[in-house]
């Protein structure tokens, strides 16, 4: 692969994918993959899945991109501990997923605060951070008026109060534009029916609340 991509010189976009393999066989690549991108000053795009990443962000750096997307990576705390304190980060595209579905990341939010003057577009899943978290994130993020778009997974069960309090702060952003949300739930047609219209009761409400028009919302039932 080093080869190959030896030849590309104006590399803009990579996109990697860690194959499944048993724990005997994982092997650290990090470093192999922050050389790599080293190499490649004219990235603005990053997207890696499935990668052995806890522990690897101070000694293996991501280079400062525009666009980085983890799905399904494992981290640890100390890692957006590093990043938070990386001065030479503004990212507009960010999407986070850890490859454990119970890891909360309490630094991550610290991270975030701190990209709130540039992000666009951030994907995040359930518990990597905590509703009250995502959401102090949000208000921060109002003051700036950067955000479009935000996409959450959850990969455990929601009730409707935490998606409330979501689109209530969502809406205090004026560039915000879209909110995707996908549950994991067995509620049947009439329980999602009924989701529906009290998310567009607290739309409503949220526009004549802060003068705007309303966002898309998608919900996605799992």
């Amino acid at each position: 692969m080093g080869l190959v991509l030896s030849t590309c010189t104006k590399l803009t976009d990579i996109y990697l994918r860690q194959k499944v393999m048993n724990e005997e066989e994982i092997v650290d690549v990090a470093p192999a993959i922050s050389r790599l991108l080293s190499y490649h000053p004219h990235i603005v795009k990053i997207g890696l899945k499935g990668f052995q990443l806890a522990g690897t962000f101070a000694s293996s750096p991501l280079p400062p991109v525009k666009n980085l997307r983890l799905r399904r990576c494992t981290f640890a705390d100390e890692d957006w501990n590093i990043m938070a304190n990386r001065s030479d980060l503004s990212f507009t595209t960010l999407g986070v997923s850890s490859y454990f579905e119970d890891i909360h990341f309490p630094s991550l939010c610290s991270f975030l605060v701190n990209q709130a003057p540039t992000l666009e577009m951030l994907g995040l899943e359930f518990p990597t951070l905590t509703v009250e978290e995502i959401c102090k994130i949000l208000r921060i993020m109002a003051k700036f008026n950067k955000l479009r778009t935000l996409e959450l997974a959850c990969t455990e069960e929601t009730d409707f109060a935490n998606i409330e309090k979501i689109i209530i702060d969502m809406m205090s952003i004026n560039s915000s534009r879209m909110l995707r949300v996908e549950i994991q739930s067995d509620a049947d047609a009439s329980d999602i029916i009924q989701v529906l219209n009290r998310v567009r009761e607290v739309i409503s409400k949220s526009c004549n609340v802060n003068r705007r028009p309303p966002i898309g919302v998608l919900i996605c039932y799992d």
